[in-house]
């Protein structure tokens, strides 16, 4: 019930003054995001990725049968209705983002206090990662609204532990849930949270009914509904790997072989995004520490910030142990969860499983900042989070370094080169270029060598000898061709005649030799 005054003969709700203030907070700072999210969105090309996301809404096979959470795909199927550029796929996703900024205020003012919410927000709003995956046409934005609308609602329902709020808080675990599969650990993190917490262990029986509800009608989609779950037996079944591409991150030589070093990037990731520091292409095509070392000084300064402020952060919540041990909780189960899936089930572990943790991370970060009692320190902090945010932000805007690869510039380049007697050899990502390419020659994927498949050298062999010119686009080749065979194989058969070079894209023209 709201308290009200009545002042002058007028009753007044005491409530509005507040509601107003949080909506003058707000607006400005989600308008600071939607500023960084559109700006330039439309000037990287689609990467793998978001074309399988377009070519989701067109498949056979219903979109709600996705087993990774049919719910971005639904959700996009209506969006492409106002077109397919770069543009408009993308701008779904800054919509989400947009959502997370303010669900992230939301939830900061229930389980700390403004001021860490203010803090929390505009670094959420700023945040490289964010951003990044706000200009992709990917399910990320739409599961961190629906992670963070499920924790806000839940923390609602412990609270006030009334029917409705356990009725909404399961239906928005619910949407989460079809978002993407990784959200399936945030129901770990509530029991794990409510049984650590003597006073909250008496509501488990009724959180627990609202969970059976969740996961009954989860089952019935993913047991009976998807294709997902019936692949992934067949596979297991036929002893293959689940995923044959590489692990997002280095310190290993063999492709799917998850190791504890991945648990410091994703924080890295999460604190300055993809685009300072080694880029991911540097870590993908050398998987030895040498990435790490060129760029010593940037990482140990980034360590000693965030790390000094995570420390901080958690030891200032031992005055706040229930918001702490849900914060706390909300970043360690599902990171140990998605590493210990990946090394058991022997699949690749990328830090957009885990992007759930953010919101939480971010907060704990945020509530540092505000353990300092001289705002002094507050204000030097805040200004060293946003001058990395500020730089790892301006590096993805204008250094094509930390571009997504840029094949629609290459398509274009191969589109006026390119004859229709020409052949395309794709080493790499080959699902991306098609949806750029104009040409008429045609674009033939390396065949990675496995189980009698011809080697690089036959294969190159056999094309060169019915094409007088030939072209090899390397789009991300460490997936199909980490020793550079088949480069090598063409230049030893054919004489090199032309190299372009664009972001994350070579292209390489040869003729037969005279």
């Amino acid at each position: 019930m709201e308290a009200s005054v009545t002042i002058a003969g007028l009753k007044i709700s005491a409530a509005a003054p507040s509601r107003l203030l949080h909506v003058r907070t707000l607006l400005p700072t989600i308008g600071v995001y939607l500023v960084l999210a559109f700006y330039g969105i439309d000037h990287q090309s689609l990467w793998e990725d978001e074309f399988l996301s377009l070519e989701r809404t067109a498949s056979s096979i219903p979109i709600w049968k996705d087993g990774h959470g049919f719910l971005y795909f639904a959700l996009l199927n209506f969006w492409i209705r106002l077109g397919t550029s770069e543009l408009v796929l993308r701008s779904l996703s800054v919509l989400f983002g947009a959502a997370v900024v303010g669900l992230t205020y939301a939830v900061g003012i229930r389980l700390l206090d403004r001021r860490s919410a203010v803090l929390a927000t505009a670094l959420v709003a700023t945040s490289p990662f964010l951003i990044w995956y706000s200009q992709e046409a990917r399910y990320v934005t739409l599961t961190l609204a629906a992670t963070l609308l499920a924790m806000y609602l839940f923390e609602r329902a412990v609270s006030d532990p009334r029917f409705r709020w356990w009725f909404v808080s399961g239906g928005a675990t619910l949407v989460a849930l079809f978002s993407f599969l990784s959200t399936l650990l945030l129901p770990l993190v509530q029991a794990l949270y409510l049984t650590a917490s003597p006073l909250r262990r008496p509501l488990l029986k009724q959180w627990a009914m609202c969970q059976i509800v969740v996961f009954a009608i989860f089952a019935l989609w993913f047991v009976s509904g998807t294709h997902f779950l019936r692949a992934f037996l067949e596979a297991r079944s036929a002893g293959a790997q689940i995923i044959a591409n590489p692990t997002v991150f280095p310190f290993s030589a063999d492709d799917n072989q998850v190791r504890p070093a991945v648990i410091p990037y994703t924080f890295f990731t999460l604190s300055a995004g993809f685009s300072l520091g080694p880029s991911p292409r540097e870590l993908h095509a050398d998987r030895s520490l040498a990435p790490l070392l060129a760029h010593a000084p940037i990482l140990v300064l980034l360590g000693v910030l965030y790390g000094g402020l995570l420390v901080a952060g958690l030891s200032a919540l031992r005055h706040r142990p229930d918001s702490g041990a849900l914060l706390a909780l909300w970043v360690v189960v599902p990171l140990l969860g998605v590493f210990a899936i990946a090394k058991l089930l022997n699949i690749y572990y990328v830090v957009r499983y885990v992007a759930i943790i953010f919101p939480a991370y971010v907060m704990i970060l945020a509530y540092g900042i505000a353990s300092f009692r001289r705002v002094g320190i507050q204000f030097m902090l805040v200004g060293a989070v946003l001058a990395v945010h500020g730089a790892a932000l301006a590096n993805y805007y204008y250094n094509p370094r930390y571009a997504r690869e840029d094949t629609r510039a290459a398509a274009q380049f191969l589109t006026s080169k390119a004859r229709s007697q020409d052949l395309i050899l794709v080493v790499g990502t080959v699902s991306s270029l098609p949806h750029y390419y104009r040409g008429s020659s045609p674009l033939v994927p390396f065949v990675t060598p496995n189980g009698g498949w011809r080697s690089p050298e036959e294969q190159v062999r056999e094309l060169s000898a019915h094409h007088d010119r030939l072209w090899l686009v390397q789009i991300r080749p460490w997936q199909v061709d980490r020793a550079g065979k088949v480069k090598t194989a063409l230049d030893s058969a054919m004489a090199n005649i032309e190299h372009q070079r664009f972001s994350g894209v070579d292209v390489y023209g040869y003729k037969q030799k005279k």
